[in-house]
């Protein structure tokens, strides 16, 4: 008996890992069309140390957010916070990749500017908040903080295996209609924010 047991377990584990194996794949294309994305991205360690403003070593890549510029990024699919599927190619638009969550007071102070952000750029721009937090949560925190773009929620799969950078909360990435990042970003404090000037400026070069 025991021996069918581990049978079944054996068979059952097999099904799990090939059901998350595919609920990964399609969340964008094969890895294989961003092998230039993906090797940057498992080298980042290599990079040399520098000293940040405050005089804290820490690795380039880290300090100047410049090691994705001119890389093609990930596509994917994922069903957004109203239920409506989203296939994020990049084609035709500017795209705003923003990464958070809920308990990240950083990515909550920087809302209201991403809002403006998307309402002034309506035409140029889209901007996709990709969160790891469950929809319900997101729901009921919307309540009390609206949100004016699309909402990714249960994001952590897309995060950890699309983009391989569950680190540094919040990000922004932006990326051009040829689906390359153009820059990233760390949160808005406001519109005065040298962060939120630098993609506004890369919005008006490519669109205006």
């Amino acid at each position: 008996m025991m021996k069918y047991i581990n049978y079944i377990s054996f068979f059952l584990f097999l099904f799990l890992e090939f059901s998350f194996y595919v609920r990964v794949k399609s969340q964008s294309s094969t890895s294989e069309d961003f092998s230039e994305y993906y090797y940057r991205i498992s080298h980042l360690s290599l990079d040399s140390m520098v000293l940040t403003s405050n005089n804290i070593l820490a690795a380039k890549w880290q300090r100047d957010l410049d090691f994705l510029d001119g890389y093609l990024i990930p596509t994917f699919s994922a069903t957004d916070i109203h239920g409506k599927i989203q296939n994020i190619t990049y084609n035709g638009n500017l795209t705003l990749l923003n990464f958070w969550f809920i308990a990240c007071p950083p990515c909550i102070e920087e809302i209201p500017f991403l809002n403006k952000m998307q309402d002034t750029y309506k035409e140029e721009l889209e901007v996709i908040s990709i969160c790891r937090d469950a929809e319900p949560e997101i729901i009921e925190f919307m309540m009390d903080h609206p949100i004016s773009y699309t909402v990714i929620p249960d994001a952590r799969k897309i995060i950890e295996h699309t983009f391989r950078m569950s680190w540094g909360y919040p990000k922004n990435i932006l990326i051009g209609p040829d689906g390359k990042v153009l820059a990233m970003t760390r949160g808005f404090l406001g519109v005065d924010d040298p962060n939120y000037k630098k993609i506004e400026h890369l919005i008006l070069k490519y669109t205006r």
